[in-house]
């Protein structure tokens, strides 16, 4: 169940991913089977209060480390960001070298207009894993921001490569298109 799971998120079948997290949850699996990845899936489909009550106990350092970082990527997306800034410390301190402690560090910094760091931690995660999906479209975002549109539909496309069924990614690349008025190819992507 937990391989088949994370395969459901790789795939962006979050509602596949955690019925089978939610089935290990049942038959009393250890923790580090299975709160990751639900914590996972909760955090993509915006069930922020949930991956905070998430259960930390039992978890190895790199599970517990990856969970922490679900939870400073919720608090991020509530504008709770001294919460998250402390949790972040607390999840550093780990010292688990995962590209989710840098993803969430990234999207602090982002929120908080640090833009120039969080770009500086996407590019070295990127130097390190080129195909990081979550990095790639971080990137886009950052550029978009910055209006760096040909940047930013770069970053987008390379992820779009990568999970080319992620709805995020594609609306973002379509919100691309009306901000440059290009209204016949935004219409197009939504067909």
């Amino acid at each position: 169940h937990a391989m088949l799971g994370s395969l459901m998120l790789q795939l962006d079948q979050y509602g596949l991913a955690s019925v089978e997290f939610e089935k290990l949850k049942q038959f009393g699996a250890a923790n580090d089977m299975w709160v990751p990845g639900l914590a996972e899936v909760q955090f993509k489909t915006g069930q922020f209060d949930a991956v905070l009550s998430q259960d930390e106990t039992g978890l190895q350092e790199e599970n517990l480390a990856r969970l922490l970082s679900f939870k400073v990527m919720a608090l991020v997306d509530q504008k709770k960001f001294e919460e998250a800034e402390a949790l972040i410390s607390k999840t550093e301190a780990l010292e688990q070298n995962i590209d989710d402690i840098a993803i969430a560090k990234s999207r602090l910094l982002m929120r908080t207009d640090k833009v120039g760091e969080a770009k500086v931690i996407l590019d070295n995660l990127l130097g390190a894993n080129p195909n990081n999906f979550d990095a790639l479209s971080l990137v886009g975002d950052i550029e978009r921001k910055n209006k760096n549109i040909d940047a930013a539909r770069a970053a987008y496309a390379k992820a779009s490569d990568i999970r080319p069924n992620n709805l995020a990614v594609q609306l973002q690349v379509v919100a691309l298109d009306v901000q440059e008025k290009a209204y016949e190819e935004a219409q197009n992507r939504l067909n």
